[in-house]
């Protein structure tokens, strides 16, 4: 009889020059802790919409008897939180899987004013004139239409109504390529590249092999892009501003250089009450 050799395990890829230069990199910039499980995910957003919707939510003022969106409401924990101050919370997203997660956080908190629902074809599955007001943090960077979602969020706004947003960090930013936990090297991505980043990033989690930085959920969105899609959808902006990156504030209103001084994007917009 024949006995086979035991297999050895396989080695890990020998990395690139580039991406050995960002490991080699991290007692500099170390990363942060990887992403928790979804269940964890739910009560981090419920926890932390304290901070990322308690001023929007004072702005508009009290939302009892509201309708809300939470659009791009991932695990659901911050519609949770909205749910909790308005007549009914709704909450959108493209990915089923955190959907699945937000529904079994809301019937673990047994709420039932709350209702989360996907997006599909650039598509709102709401009705025109549904929402009192839309909110939304940290999702406007990885929407592959801006254009569309905008026009989407005018349609399903009443008249008068309110979508405040706000979110980074933008792709030319010093993090803009969003795997901090992977590396926080500033700016690696654009002077390392695509393909060095997720050299690093494969070596802690399952392979991906994208093509282009949209294939990793990145639009690519700059203030001045944002800016034109909101006139054109027919928004008007109360606020609009950038969110300058941390001790860069004044770079980011210098041409050439201002996107990459630019960490994010503030913005209150309303539809106007004489168009439907």
């Amino acid at each position: 009889m024949t006995v086979s050799a035991p297999i050895a395990p396989a080695r890990p890829a020998r990395l690139s020059l580039r991406a050995r230069l960002l490991v080699a990199l991290e007692p500099l910039f170390p990363p942060v802790a990887a992403p928790a499980t979804s269940s964890e995910q739910s009560a981090y957003e419920y926890a932390k919409a304290q901070g990322s919707f308690a001023d929007a939510v004072a702005e508009l003022g009290n939302l009892t008897g509201k309708t809300v969106l939470d659009f791009g409401c991932g695990w659901g924990g911050e519609t949770a939180w909205l749910a909790e101050r308005c007549a009914f919370a709704h909450g959108c997203d493209v990915d089923p899987n955190s959907l699945a997660q937000a529904e079994q956080f809301r019937r673990h908190r047994d709420i039932l004013n709350m209702a989360v629902a996907q997006v599909r074809d650039d598509r709102l599955p709401y009705a025109d004139n549904t929402f009192d007001a839309v909110l939304s943090t940290n999702v406007f960077e990885h929407v592959m239409n801006p254009l569309a979602m905008l026009s989407e969020i005018r349609r399903v706004l009443k008249p008068g109504g309110s979508f405040i947003t706000r979110f980074g960090p933008l792709f030319y930013s010093p993090l803009g390529y969003h795997l901090c936990w992977a590396t926080q090297v500033p700016w690696a991505h654009l002077w390392l590249g695509r393909d060095a980043i997720i050299e690093v990033r494969n070596q802690r989690r399952s392979p991906i092999h994208p093509t282009s930085w949209e294939d990793t959920g990145l639009n690519r969105i700059t203030f001045t892009r944002f800016e034109s899609a909101v006139l054109i959808a027919g928004l008007h902006p109360r606020r609009l501003r950038r969110i300058p990156v941390r001790r860069l504030g004044p770079l980011a209103f210098v041409p050439l250089l201002r996107d990459l001084a630019t960490f994010g994007i503030d913005a209150h917009l309303t539809k106007p009450t004489d168009r439907a």
